[in-house]
């Protein structure tokens, strides 16, 4: 097996390096860098490949957030029942999400901090009505304040 898999790890550098230099290339001649067409001064790649692109990471994000919920116990706010996911967030149970916003940044970066460190407890999914509430009332949404 260690007889293949020396040549096998040889083809795999060797493909690397023909990336490389094909990127490299096509980047220094302003050619879009997947498939070599001409492309608008400052962008990396042309219209069609950045579309491509774009729509694999929107997928790839939308997956990731969807995967935080769960492991935070669905896509459901925890306080009102509320399930539309463009509605839902990740709170931080007792506060300081400000603060990790300004060191790791909001968003994708933080479901992707949050997977990255295996879903740490102290966090939760609230609606974002439920997540302001929580914080305009001294850490107590008004759905769960006494009456």
């Amino acid at each position: 097996m260690d007889e293949l898999a020396a040549p096998l790890t040889q083809i795999m550098k060797s493909r690397a390096v023909e990336q490389k230099t094909r990127y490299t290339n096509r980047k220094e001649n302003g050619l879009c860098i997947r498939c070599g067409k001409p492309i608008v001064q400052g962008l990396s790649q042309c219209d069609p490949c950045r579309t491509v692109r774009n729509k694999y990471h929107i997928k790839l994000n939308q997956q990731l957030k969807q995967d935080v919920f769960r492991a935070y116990g669905g896509e459901k706010c925890s306080c009102c029942g509320e399930t539309e996911i463009s509605f839902l967030a990740i709170d931080h149970i007792n506060g300081g999400g400000e603060q990790q916003r300004k060191k790791i940044g909001g968003g994708t970066a933080f479901y992707r901090w949050l997977k990255r460190n295996k879903y740490p407890v102290g966090f939760q999914v609230l609606c974002h009505n439920c997540n302001h509430g929580k914080h305009i009332n001294g850490g107590i949404c008004p759905h769960k304040r006494p009456r």
